[in-house]
């Protein structure tokens, strides 16, 4: 920050973009495709109507399309926090602050030669499978654990990525506990998936978020 293209030359650096404004916006290249392959416990890869950092395809593998006109910081966040997954869905989640922090502190370690020197991801597990059966009606229990490398504070919280809007939302007992239970709505049908989202951010610099998804099917008794 605050250096000329030709001064960063002079230092050494080769600069492969020019010097952009702070806050801009910078792009990592075929992003949806990229971003989606990080192990950031999203399961992004492993189909792509799963969704993550990256975005997501609908059910019926129809690739989401859109234009963004406004490529400024605030923009782009503007943009990725309304995009829908297709006719009738809610307002898919807004990713894109996580996602640019992490990005953020992946160039902070290309030059910080000492680990203690920079800020690294919450590691977050779930104490059990990762893909549960249940009845319509039955009460879930869940119990996640989190730490950090760094020793940082982790806040974590529990949410439902919704799939599709028709779908009744889970009933999350204590969605800012490690232990919470889950309802599974009584309307539920035989074959329905709700897939939910334990979440944890550390109060590093830049603050970083790591995931861990739990998809629950429900099956008939």
């Amino acid at each position: 920050s605050g250096y000329t293209n030709e001064q960063l030359k002079q230092m050494g650096y080769i600069v492969w973009m020019p010097v952009q404004e702070k806050g801009s916006w910078l792009g990592e290249g075929d992003n949806h495709t990229f971003m989606n392959m990080l192990g950031n416990g999203l399961r992004a890869y492993e189909f792509g109507y799963y969704g993550g950092w990256g975005g997501r395809s609908e059910q019926a593998m129809k690739e989401i399309t859109f234009a963004i006109a406004d490529t400024s910081a605030q923009g782009m966040v503007n943009a990725l926090s309304s995009m829908s997954g297709g006719s009738g869905e809610s307002s898919y989640p807004n990713f894109f602050p996580a996602a640019q922090r992490d990005f953020a502190a992946r160039m902070k370690w290309s030059v910080t030669p000492k680990f203690a020197d920079a800020n690294h991801e919450p590691v977050v597990n779930i104490n059990g499978p990762l893909n549960v059966v249940a009845y319509a009606g039955q009460q879930i229990k869940l119990f996640g654990s989190v730490s950090d490398p760094d020793g940082n504070a982790v806040s974590v919280r529990w949410w439902h990525f919704e799939m599709n809007e028709k779908k009744t939302k889970l009933d999350i007992s204590s969605p800012a506990a490690l232990q919470t239970e889950v309802l599974i709505p009584k309307e539920a049908i035989r074959d329905e998936a709700y897939h939910l989202i334990l979440e944890a951010t550390d109060n590093g610099s830049p603050a970083l978020t790591r995931y861990q998804r739990v998809i629950i099917t429900v099956k008939e008794r």
